[in-house]
């Protein structure tokens, strides 16, 4: 069995780099709540330690302003610049039995927002997907979007697929079908990587019409973070967790070689992410 290392600190990595994930993601947020002038959001980042000092926190400050600007853009287009409405309680019943109660936020006129201020992954996209069923099924047939950053910190937004309110309903089941599956045997599933596969598929089902039965995949967003894995490629690696490494081990989550878990790999992924995935891929062309 081999688990990954443990990767030291190096006191030269200064944490407040402005190409640090958590550094961009607390200045967009912070800079995105503020019209106009963000002098005093700024202060209060600089008064915390959260701002990088010197020069290196003007040029953070700058490239912060960018993005909430390209952020706040697609956020203004959505909402017109409306409040939100009140939080509202759903509950709902599903043909198992299973009841689903929680609360729909973040509405206005034109739909559900959600906002990400970073680039979107899987983990934020299952997120408004849950989110856009729940309310759909509650009988809401609204758009759910997603606003959030390309890689190139340019904004855009991401309008979720918006199917029956039956449609809705029997999504959420095979979801908590396979919620309850994870808790019975370990699921070969992660937000990531999965999102990754369901994306790739969906670019090759344009081609191809097998992959929407299953008849064929390519597993190469797997194989590809296997061997980033063991190369112990300092990256976000979900092969590379420690409850994954030590509840797959001896197994290769790549699923070459192992034909049940490549489909049990296949299965998860696009149990959860197809329909967001095809959407994305004919938004995003």
């Amino acid at each position: 069995m081999r688990l990954p290392r443990q990767l030291e600190d190096d006191p030269d990595l200064e944490p407040l780099a402005p190409k640090d994930g958590l550094t961009r993601w607390r200045l967009t947020t912070a800079l995105l709540a503020h019209d106009g002038d963000a002098s005093d959001a700024l202060a209060t980042l600089r008064a915390h330690g959260e701002l990088p000092p010197g020069a290196l926190g003007e040029q953070a400050s700058h490239a912060a302003a960018n993005r909430a600007a390209a952020l706040r853009e697609r956020v203004l287009a959505f909402t017109a610049g409306a409040a939100p409405a009140s939080e509202t309680s759903l509950t709902i019943e599903l043909d198992d039995g299973t009841r689903l109660a929680g609360s729909l936020a973040g509405r206005y006129a034109a739909g559900l927002l959600r906002v990400r201020a970073g680039i979107v992954d899987g983990r934020h996209v299952l997120e408004a997907w849950l989110d856009a069923l729940f309310a759909i099924s509650g009988g809401n047939s609204v758009p759910t979007v997603l606003a959030a950053l390309t890689d190139k910190d340019d904004g855009l937004a991401f309008e979720l697929p918006q199917p029956s309110p039956r449609e809705a309903r029997e999504t959420l089941q095979e979801l908590v079908a396979l919620y309850r599956a994870g808790l019975r045997a370990p699921l070969p599933f992660f937000p990531r990587l999965s999102w990754k596969h369901a994306r790739q598929g969906a670019k090759q089902a344009q081609k191809t019409s097998n992959l929407r039965d299953g008849q064929a995949f390519d597993l190469s967003v797997f194989i590809k973070a296997a061997e980033q894995s063991d190369n112990d490629y300092n990256d976000v690696d979900e092969f590379s967790d420690p409850a994954a490494a030590i509840v797959w081990r001896g197994r290769d989550l790549s699923g070459r070689g192992d034909a049940v878990l490549a489909q049990y790999l296949h299965l998860a992924a696009s149990t959860v992410f197809d329909d967001p995935a095809r959407a994305w891929v004919e938004q995003f062309k």
